[in-house]
């Protein structure tokens, strides 16, 4: 078997376990839909694409996962990717994570629906850090999306 097959039959395993719909979609994102245990995301193919997988799947058997604000839920599914994946994930993929958990913090800075910045004592932080820590400090497309919150 194959990493990738690994990494696809993990996610498939995870969804047997927790009564999970796992429903492929040829986008580059994924979606959870809490109440119907579905998840939506593209065919595991890549490792990039098994961590948005266990994302998901965070967000409905996730610690945290309905709880706090939604960057805090964000930030807890990523927590779970961290804590579920089968194999070590490549600094590339850290840093695309980084690259969203950055985002979910510029939507309450642009007042964007309902998002609200994490509370200085927030888990986020502890996950960011991790994340960021993981990532090496790298730059994406000559732009930083690290903050700098201690």
């Amino acid at each position: 078997m194959t990493r990738v097959e690994q990494l696809a039959a993990h996610v498939d395993a995870l969804c047997r376990q927790h009564r999970i719909d796992f429903i492929h979609r040829n986008t580059t994102h994924g979606t959870a839909m809490k109440r119907r245990r579905t998840i939506y995301t593209p065919p595991v193919t890549t490792e990039l694409r098994y961590a948005i997988a266990l994302h998901e799947i965070g967000h409905i058997v996730g610690k945290g996962r309905g709880s706090g604000t939604r960057v805090e839920q964000e930030a807890a599914a990523w927590r779970y990717v961290l804590e579920t994946s089968i194999v070590e994930l490549s600094q590339s993929t850290y840093l695309r994570m980084l690259k969203w958990l950055g985002s979910y913090l510029r939507k309450p800075v642009e007042g964007v629906g309902n998002w609200k910045l994490p509370a200085e004592r927030s888990e986020f932080w502890t996950t960011y850090r991790l994340i960021r820590e993981r990532a090496g400090g790298n730059m994406i497309r000559g732009r930083s999306f690290f903050v700098d919150h201690r």
